[in-house]
């Protein structure tokens, strides 16, 4: 969320994207790694402009026709919705990450050590029945359990895990500090939906690495 500098509007949402062909990882200190082969997206138009320009972003540059897919989200559901309407035939996955953090706001140490160390050896709907268990042993609020049975409900066919595939969408959480934050979040900053997405759109061009074809163009038309 971005301060709005419109009448009637305190926050307003940039929604981000990347899309990577290989997944590859490089080690790059003691605890940090880099996504490799990536391009990011981002704009703060509604989730159905931005799923279709996301799309076409995508096609732009080199997304396939056919061939695997995997589209990893967090799980909420304008993304489920974009999922299903623009990349209908991509494997759904829900980022182990965001899926860990939903059922550590209710489930203790030891519970979330059982999760952590079972969630590879379980169908989805197993997954769900062992923290459905945990829940009624414990004093929730109504909302406290509802919520978090409905975001595993809603998300279940994205919740079949290998330790062999990526499950985590740390290089988006990155790109949106590195895309978004660092340059729209700063102290005293407001925008214009227009405004940021205009920004966006150079930045997008520094970070996949295409600015020198961008201000060969323009040099053009001096």
């Amino acid at each position: 969320m971005v301060a709005s500098r419109q009448s009637g509007e305190e926050r307003f949402e940039v929604k981000s994207g990347i899309m990577s062909g290989s997944c590859r990882i490089r080690q790059i200190g003691k605890n940090r790694c880099r996504l490799m082969d990536k391009v990011v997206y981002s704009s703060a138009d509604n989730s159905v402009v931005f799923s279709e320009r996301f799309y076409a972003f995508c096609r732009k540059r080199g997304l396939p026709n056919s061939g695997k897919k995997i589209f990893l989200s967090d799980g909420a559901g304008w993304l489920r919705t974009s999922a299903e309407y623009v990349f209908p035939q991509a494997e759904k996955r829900l980022d182990l990450y965001h899926l860990k953090k939903a059922c550590s706001k209710v489930l203790n140490d030891d519970e979330m050590d059982i999760i952590n160390q079972t969630i590879y050896n379980q169908s989805s709907e197993r997954l769900i029945e062992t923290i459905h268990s945990m829940l009624q042993s414990k004093n929730l609020t109504i909302k406290e359990q509802t919520d978090l049975l409905n975001y595993l409900s809603q998300n279940q066919d994205s919740m079949n895990y290998s330790s062999d595939n990526r499950n985590g969408s740390g290089g988006i959480e990155k790109n949106i500090g590195i895309h978004v934050g660092r340059r729209c979040k700063k102290q005293g900053m407001s925008w214009s939906h227009e405004g940021i997405n205009n920004l966006l759109a150079l930045r997008s061009k520094k970070l996949n690495q295409l600015w020198s074809e961008t201000s060969n163009k323009y040099e053009n038309y001096r």
